[in-house]
């Protein structure tokens, strides 16, 4: 018969591990499910006696939940779909701004994104949902529509006689 070498407790065949404490059977050194010791092998070793073994079960490290939660487990904050909606379309319009042959192309991206935003702050305030995306994305926007007017009317107002003849 094989004992546990953690609690001492019998072993049955096979098992991988032990019915008593808990403990991995299959990471036990060979020999050591022997019969227990009365005398130790080696100094310092513990000695287990059938007399001196806890008949309580005990649990390391084992944790067994039999029952379901009672309350719900509330889920994490989930983000603003709508604000990141509106910082990206303002990133797009932010990079398109800045080019002077398509820069209204900008617009076509920057108006939607600034209604993204505005409606991502709206609902972020509603749902208490983070809303520095939404800030971010107005921000952006807005910033996008400007540039593109001043990029826009500096290439209005430009002299090309010079690049042409």
């Amino acid at each position: 018969m094989k004992y546990c070498i953690y609690c001492g407790a019998e072993l049955t065949d096979g098992a991988a591990f032990c019915a008593n404490c808990g403990s991995p059977v299959a990471e036990a050194p060979a020999g050591a499910h022997d019969a227990p010791r009365s005398e130790p092998a080696h100094a310092g070793e513990p000695v287990y006696e059938p007399s001196s073994l806890n008949t309580e079960p005990q649990v390391n490290h084992i944790h067994i939940h039999n029952e379901q939660p009672s309350a719900p487990v509330p889920r994490p904050s989930r983000g603003n779909g709508l604000g990141v909606a509106g910082f990206v379309l303002g990133i797009i319009s932010m990079v398109l701004s800045w080019i002077p042959i398509v820069g209204f192309i900008g617009l076509i991206f920057s108006i939607p994104g600034a209604a993204f935003s505005v409606a991502g702050l709206i609902f972020g305030i509603c749902k208490k949902r983070r809303l520095g995306l939404s800030i971010t994305g107005i921000i952006l926007n807005v910033l996008a529509v400007i540039i593109m007017f001043a990029v826009l009317g500096a290439m209005a107002g430009a002299d090309f006689s010079y690049y042409l003849s």
